[in-house]
């Protein structure tokens, strides 16, 4: 008998050791990975390439760095650079990546760097694993514009950012927009940092260019925002407008209106909830 226990008790612990291990590989994680990307080689040899990182994993991600690897087209390594998202480092400003998150980024390689041998790339992320941040802003309503002047084509996103926390927000906000064509590839990236110090309920307005040098295939995009301590609701998105040249005077009366609207909602959604 004391045989039988001693081996009903080593197959517990066989079980439960087993058990432990399954529990710790299964364990929540975060899994930042390049989604989708171009690149462009200009008529100087500069070598661009705009793209999109995702959060893959179910935790979420800050400081998060890409690593780039070129290639010629005999698949030999040639060089490499890397890059951060704006935003993610500096004290508190770490841009944080929840779970199925996207956020843009760029590089820029220089043609000493061999970028005339350049075929193609490969990536590597790193990161680390962070903690969600509040929800404190919201963006009602987004633009993003193709606006003609002569033979030059830029593209801008525009658009009021809405305040959602019951204290004035006295920090820098970040505004990250991204550029689709029509297959879903992103072809272009736009950044801008701004202070805001936004009460309860108050609107701003965003405006700012995105880098693109396919301004024509632009289809569609996204708009999210981030702060050092909140976070968008949800990212913005929307179709592509063409502004002809005699219509860009347009953009700021709709703009302004934009804004309006989107405080009077947050004050009514406010006043609903309280």
């Amino acid at each position: 008998m004391p045989s039988k226990h001693v081996l009903i008790t080593g197959t517990l612990i066989l079980v439960v050791c087993a058990l432990a291990c399954f529990c710790q590989l299964g364990r929540a994680s975060a899994n930042v990975v390049v989604a989708s990307y171009s690149s462009y080689r200009d008529a100087l040899n500069y070598y661009w390439v705009f793209g999109e990182v995702k959060n893959a994993g179910n935790t979420p991600a800050t400081n998060i760095t890409i690593n780039a690897s070129f290639y010629d087209s005999s698949d030999n390594f040639v060089n490499s650079s890397s890059t951060v998202i704006a935003g993610s480092y500096g004290l508190g400003t770490s841009i944080v990546l929840p779970p199925g998150a996207k956020a843009p980024f760029y590089l820029l390689v220089f043609p000493q760097s061999g970028t005339a041998n350049f075929s193609h790339c490969g990536f590597a992320v790193s990161f680390a694993e962070g903690f969600s941040k509040n929800v404190g802003f919201r963006i009602p309503i987004s633009f993003c514009e193709r606006n003609q002047t002569g033979s030059v084509e830029t593209v801008y996103a525009s658009g009021p950012i809405v305040s959602m926390v019951t204290a004035p927000i006295q920090e820098g906000v970040n505004f990250y927009a991204t550029l689709y064509n029509s297959t879903g590839a992103v072809i272009g990236q736009g950044h801008m940092y701004k202070e805001e110090n936004l009460s309860p309920s108050e609107a701003a307005a965003f405006n700012f260019q995105v880098a693109t040098f396919y301004p024509a295939q632009t289809a569609n995009f996204t708009v999210t925002v981030q702060s050092a301590n909140y976070s968008v609701e949800a990212e913005s998105n929307g179709i592509v407008n063409v502004i002809p040249e005699f219509q860009s005077f347009l953009i700021l009366p709709l703009l302004t209106i934009a804004s309006l609207l989107a405080a009077i909602l947050a004050r009514t959604r406010l006043i609903e909830h309280s």
